[in-house]
């Protein structure tokens, strides 16, 4: 594999990440505490 293509591939995986950001980020900052949000963050996590 050629520096090139993991060049992209990271690329590819920076964008995925910016794009799924946006919509976390106005969850946690609507939030009015924290606390709750990491709790049923991590819960949903060992739903699974």
């Amino acid at each position: 594999m050629s520096t090139v293509s993991r060049s992209n591939n990271l690329m590819v995986r920076v964008l995925n990440i910016e794009a799924a950001l946006p919509p976390l980020e106005k969850v946690v900052l609507s939030q009015t505490s924290h606390i709750h949000f990491a709790y049923t963050a991590v819960a949903s996590l060992y739903s699974k």
